[in-house]
């Protein structure tokens, strides 16, 4: 029996991760996704829900 019949869910997640993990270090990370990062950031520490 061979391994990708045995366990098909395995072979899935380890290809996912391959293709997700591929540029995983080349993601640049632009100011606006930093500034909405940091007012989620302070909604959930001061408890405050309204903008």
């Amino acid at each position: 029996m061979k391994i990708v019949d045995k366990y098909p869910i395995l072979l899935l997640i380890l290809i996912s991760l391959g293709l997700f993990a591929f540029n995983l270090a080349e993601l640049q990370v632009s100011i606006m996704e930093a500034r909405n990062f940091n007012v989620a950031r302070d909604m959930i520490t001061e408890n405050n829900w309204f903008l």
